[in-house]
């Protein structure tokens, strides 16, 4: 049996790029890690949605916007690490991801509770914690 290859990518468009093929790894299975170039303002809707192979995400300080559905079930994510200068999350976009066990996010928990999050932005994750840089908050 042929063992499979781990697939890393890296985004290293603008997101004018990602609106034209906003999908662009949505289903893949195979991908394992994800290095999002700073360039890069908004993950787009559905942009790694269904990739259930992917354990680890790092979202850089250029990031505003976590689009709807952008990693809905990525069943085998582990953890997230989000940067302050995120400001929307959008609906169902961490929905599904039922192992997901930490975020980090490079704020305070007060900003963290201040992000607008849109329906069912972590809806069928089970428990996990936030890490904040002056707390956590726990989803049971």
């Amino acid at each position: 049996m042929q063992k499979e290859k781990q697939r890393e990518f890296t985004l290293s468009e603008s997101t004018a790029v990602m609106e034209q093929n906003s999908d662009r790894f949505f289903g893949q299975k195979q991908l394992r890690a994800v290095a999002i170039s700073d360039s890069v303002t908004e993950i787009e809707l559905s942009a790694f949605c269904h990739c259930t192979g992917l354990t680890e995400v790092m979202i850089p300080s250029s990031v505003i916007v976590i689009g709807g559905y952008a990693f809905k079930n990525c069943t085998d994510l582990l953890h997230i690490t989000i940067p302050n200068s995120v400001k929307l999350i959008e609906w169902y976009a961490f929905s599904g991801c039922k192992k997901l066990t930490y975020i980090i996010y490079r704020g305070t928990v007060k900003e963290w509770r201040s992000i607008p999050k849109g329906m069912g932005w972590d809806s069928n994750t089970g428990h996990y914690t936030v890490i904040c840089a002056d707390g956590t908050i726990q989803k049971r």
